[in-house]
Order: structure tokens, then sequence, then C-alpha cells
């Protein structure tokens, strides 16, 4: 799911939106592991792939630092080992892809692991990374041609004519400017794209990055009166 956002704000105003997201917005990831017993591969790998699952989480649990255990343990069995084999504590916390492979395993193979789920940001580590952010100026075409085909291939694109302007998807557009048929003009508008990992449901992410913002400002702010 992709949550879309019109800004009437200049480019850094964007920007500052997707900074904000993609490293303050907290989300939960496995941080703390022990092996208890692990001869299929580096510890240190298994680790940083056991990060990086994306891991759903009630916002309440992010917004109060809550750690949620789990663990991992396959023995006697071969194939692959997947995602959703990591037994978590707290049914409220779930894994968002469950058949992410981890590693393949032989008969011989034994692990056994615990985790914390711990909340963090992706300044920290890309990880708590909780969604992908991309925006662009709105764009909107002046029509050269006004034949029948035109218009019959630009509703097959799916875009929408009214009068001699073009709106719709910002590539279709300019694919069709490429083949002079019109000139894209732009709106004013910035259109700011949220795609979510899992870890965090698309529209709490914005607010939960600004929230992090806020705090930060009255913290400065209070420094700032007493000095």
């Amino acid at each position: 799911m992709t949550i879309t956002l019109y800004l009437d704000k200049p480019p850094w105003f964007a920007n500052l939106l997707r900074r904000l997201i993609m490293e303050e917005a907290p989300s939960m990831a496995i941080e703390d592991v022990y092996v208890h017993q692990n001869n299929v591969y580096w510890n240190e790998w298994f680790a940083n792939r056991l990060g990086l699952i994306p891991i759903y989480a009630p916002i309440d649990y992010i917004k109060n630092d809550k750690v949620v255990k789990a663990s991992l343990k396959v023995k006697d069995r071969e194939g692959w080992v997947y995602a959703d084999e990591i037994k978590i504590e707290d049914e409220n916390v779930k894994i968002a892809y469950k058949k992410i492979p981890l590693i393949w395993v032989e008969k011989w193979h034994e692990i056994d692991m615990e985790f914390e789920i711990k909340v963090g940001q992706g300044k920290v580590h890309s990880k708590w990374i909780p969604a992908h952010t991309w925006y662009y100026k709105e764009v909107y075409g002046i029509l050269k041609k006004k034949d029948n085909k035109t218009k019959e291939l630009i509703n097959s694109l799916g875009l929408k004519i009214d009068g001699n302007k073009v709106y719709g998807d910002r590539t279709k557009l300019e694919a069709l400017e490429k083949e002079g048929i019109l000139e894209l003009k732009e709106t004013g508008r910035i259109v700011f794209n949220i795609e979510g990992f899992g870890m965090v449901e698309e529209k709490e992410i914005l607010p939960l990055a600004i929230d992090v913002f806020v705090n930060r400002l009255d913290e400065y702010i209070k420094t700032l009166s007493n000095e």
C-alpha cells in the first residue's frame, strides 16, 4: 500500500518529511541475539539477516519502547528455514512477511537462538526504517495534437483529458512529451509518496516522525530558555 500526499510546499519541505520518516520515525526490529547453538553459518551474518526481517508492532508498543522476546529453534530437518518459524512471545507483534527465506539447513544442522525485538530509528540502523519515500513535482500536459487517434492513446493509458490539458501518471506524460504529443507544465504541487515495509501502518508513519520532531523542538526550546 502507498499513501500519496499533495503538498503546496517547496522541495525542501518534502525533503524534510523524507528525512524524518527514514531517520526519525521509530519501528521495531530484532536487535539482541543470544546464540545457544548455531552450526550453520557465522553468528554475525545470521544476526544481521534476522534484524532485517520486517516486524509489525502496534503503535503503543513503539511509543512506549516495549521489548518483546522471540526465539528460533531448528533441528533434525533439511530445507529452507523461513521467517514465520520465529516464535514471538507476544501475539500482537508479528512477522510482516512470513515466507522470507532465512537459511538452508541440512539434517545435521542445529539452530537455537533467542532474540529481543526493540524499538529503534533508521538513523541508527537501516533495519528500523519503516518506509520507502519518494516525491516529485506534479505535472500536466498541454496537448499539441488533438486528433481522435491521440485521444484514444491517452485514454488507453488511463490519463484524464480536460480540454487541452492531460492529467495522470508522470512517467506516462513524460513518454508522451518525448513523442511530441504534448508539452509538460508544472502545477506547483509536490506529490509525496510513502510506501511502508509492513512494520507500521502507512497512515501512522508520518505522525510518528512528526511527533519525534516536535518533541525534539520542545527540548531545544527548553534548553534555549534555560540559558
